[in-house]
């Protein structure tokens, strides 16, 4: 499960475009044969995706 930190209201307000993504834009979602999970401080919820392919997870 990857862990995202809260960030400071007051730094986001300054973060360019490609900082914005870095913090919150989960680039890839679903990966074959594996669950993936991102945990969010700033909402304190979890996303997350199976992708069974050759078999049961």
């Amino acid at each position: 499960m990857e862990i995202r930190t809260a960030s400071s209201p007051r730094d986001v307000k300054h973060y360019t475009t490609e900082r914005l993504r870095e913090e919150f834009f989960i680039e890839k979602v679903f990966y074959e044969d594996e669950i993936r999970l991102v945990y969010s401080h700033i909402d304190r919820i979890i996303t997350g995706a199976a992708m069974p392919v050759k078999g049961t997870l």
